[in-house]
């Protein structure tokens, strides 16, 4: 299991100043009010919004943002997406306040859920090529040991098996 690193701990300073810059940078001020927020998640973050029922049931919001291979993902309840209410807005911006300032720890565990998927895909190839006599003196070991043979005598009997060689086919 992978060792996650902690969220950064901020000050009202350096969210005050990250929030700043987020709002400079996508010209927040210029634009008609009320803002899209879904346009903002979409379009200039390149955020995905998903839609599920029961968010807001088990998580107690209707929106939350988690890692994602490349880029968050924000997780929105379906039926306060339909309904289109005042705290579903909230909640996307919500969301898009922990997208900026945890930005860094989001960015390092979509590397590590990455990479995790990088090894589970390179040990599915490894065991597509594995050959079954491979692992033939690894299973003999709890039989040699049980019925007091040496590991050949005990791969022999396994070969012999109709489990094995109905497993072989």
């Amino acid at each position: 299991m992978p060792k996650f690193p902690k969220r950064a701990a901020l000050s009202w300073v350096e969210i005050s100043r990250k929030a700043k810059a987020f709002c400079d940078e996508y010209g927040l001020a210029e634009r008609d009010y009320p803002l899209d927020i879904e346009e903002i998640i979409e379009f200039d973050l390149g955020i995905e919004i998903r839609f599920s029922y029961g968010v807001h049931d088990d998580f107690g919001s209707p929106a939350q943002i988690c890692p994602g291979i490349g880029k968050p993902i924000i997780i929105a309840d379906y039926d306060q997406y339909r309904a289109n209410s005042p705290y579903y807005r909230y909640s996307l911006a919500h969301e898009i306040g922990h997208y900026i300032l945890h930005k860094s720890w989001l960015d390092e565990i979509g590397r590590q859920i990455d990479s995790i998927e990088t090894q589970l895909k390179k040990l599915d190839e490894k065991s597509r090529n594995l050959n079954i006599e491979d692992i033939l003196p690894y299973l003999a070991v709890p039989v040699s040991k049980h019925f007091g043979m040496s590991n050949s005598a005990a791969q022999a009997r396994i070969r012999k098996s109709a489990k094995w060689k109905e497993f072989c086919s």
